[in-house]
């Protein structure tokens, strides 16, 4: 199972890419597929429209700056998707973290959709993957990083607010938070593995948690 797969992945040295995305503003549809790999890439941004990566692809993020923003609501949708056999790899070039996913809060909600990849080498800045008012599903991945930020702050690997989502057989590793979650949000059969505080979430709020237990 692809949580798993986790134990035999190790961060690798400085790479460059086949191809160099820089830092582009997302406008339409647009396709990162395995033939451009390895795609470098900068501050990713998704405005009124769609980024497609397809399975098999690997982005190395080119400096501890390296994201992806949604940044217009409903109109930003981010499409991670491998599958099995073709997960999709983003992580560092180098020694350096990068931040990983964020967006900027609107009236309405953007989508993003991540199964089979694995995000390694997370942790920059002290939430990697921070969602707010979005709608997510998190499907056969792994979400990998550091305890702490390079100037000694404490790491989350995912936190939200007002969300509507689900971790389904996922791994969460290496944060001292693995996630702090709010109402509406699904944790199943996933493991959260070599930190601090596993879980975090509000009194009264409807969480459904199912996590391994090894």
């Amino acid at each position: 199972m692809m949580r798993f797969l986790a134990a035999f992945l190790m961060l690798v040295g400085f790479a460059f890419g086949q191809t160099n995305v820089g830092s582009p503003f997302i406008s339409g549809t647009v396709r990162y597929t395995r033939a451009m790999s390895p795609i470098s890439f900068g501050i990713v941004r998704i405005y009124s429209g769609q980024l497609i990566i397809e399975p098999g692809v690997e982005m190395i993020a080119t400096s501890s700056n390296s994201q992806f923003q949604l940044i217009n609501g409903s109109s930003s949708i981010l499409s991670i998707l491998g599958d099995e056999l073709n997960p999709v790899t983003i992580r560092s070039g180098g020694a350096y973290s990068w931040r990983g996913i964020t967006n900027t809060i609107r009236s309405t909600r953007p989508k993003v959709e991540i199964a089979n990849a694995m995000l390694l080498g997370l942790g920059s800045q002290s939430k990697a993957i921070e969602l707010f008012d979005a709608n997510f599903l998190f499907t056969n991945s792994v979400f990998q990083g550091s305890r702490l930020t390079s100037t000694g702050t404490t790491t989350t690997g995912f936190i939200n607010s007002r969300n509507s989502g689900a971790f389904v057989n996922c791994l969460i590793d290496g944060f001292t938070n693995g996630a702090v979650i709010t109402k509406g949000v699904v944790l199943q059969d996933t493991d959260i593995r070599n930190t601090v505080t596993p879980i975090t979430t509000p009194q009264n709020a409807n969480v459904t948690i199912s996590l391994v237990v090894e």
